[in-house]
């Protein structure tokens, strides 16, 4: 028997955190160590698929949501990164709101997921800045949940109260499925640290060891078309990323 498929929503409202950095360089780790993983970029602003399928598919997550195609068949190969990507398409708000007044309208995406081939172990799902209905379905879909933390935003764990308090309201108090925070652009503020982990302990929400130091690698990215761990793979960030991926368990 195969085992279980592991879902992984890499969530945060707030903007600027790093969602898709880990997202993409952690799907770009596991094919590199040769193991197979789908990216879907549940963000509009396409982010994650323009690093790891920057020529684009003929049908993306929009089109799933709006039943013009099978999650399935919307799937692309990364020539480059060798990894599977779902793209946002060109109407994923569209698509979003159309979801509004569909029945169970939190769990489409979990059942879209339900109907791929077994020879996908691990789906990956960058989500928007925000706690709409693409988000909330990546969170009701995943088997785990990763919270990228910015160092250079002290305040960036504010908007975990409100991540936490949707978790609680999707799952209850005993089916939350297990998450992390990663500290992200780490610039070795041990003030800024020490209060970003207190705000997560608050919460109950332990943090990786693994931190993704700042780098202009980073920056670089959506120009190069490729994640960082592909384009500058001996940088401190990509050994961090691949350290981060064997701590998860991805590899």
């Amino acid at each position: 028997m195969p085992s279980p498929r592991r879902v992984i929503a890499v969530v945060n409202q707030k903007g600027g955190v790093g969602k898709t950095a880990v997202s993409t360089n952690l799907a770009a780790a596991v094919a590199q160590s040769g193991g197979e993983v789908l990216a879907i970029d549940s963000d509009r602003q396409g982010n994650m698929a323009s690093q790891l399928l920057p020529d684009g598919a003929d049908y993306g997550l929009a089109d799933v949501y709006t039943q013009l195609t099978t999650l399935q068949d919307a799937i692309v190969r990364s020539p480059t990164v060798g990894v599977d990507v779902v793209v946002p398409g060109d109407k994923l708000a569209q698509a979003e709101l159309g979801m509004v007044g569909a029945v169970k309208r939190e769990e489409m995406l979990a059942r879209h997921l339900e109907t791929l081939e077994d020879d996908v172990p691990l789906v990956i799902i960058d989500c928007p800045p925000n706690l709409g209905l693409l988000a909330v379905n990546a969170m009701t879909a995943c088997t785990e949940l990763l919270i990228p933390i910015s160092m250079q935003d002290s305040e960036s764990v504010t908007g975990l109260a409100d991540v936490m308090a949707t978790i609680a309201q999707l799952f209850g108090p005993t089916d939350q499925p297990p998450l992390r925070a990663i500290l992200n652009r780490d610039q070795k503020n041990r003030r800024i640290a020490q209060r970003l982990s207190d705000g997560l302990a608050a919460h109950g929400v332990p943090l990786t060891t693994v931190r993704i130091p700042e780098r202009t690698v980073f920056h670089a990215a959506p120009d190069d078309g490729l994640p960082a761990i592909v384009s500058h793979p001996d940088s401190l960030p990509a050994t961090r990323f691949r350290e981060l991926a064997a701590e998860l368990e991805l590899v």
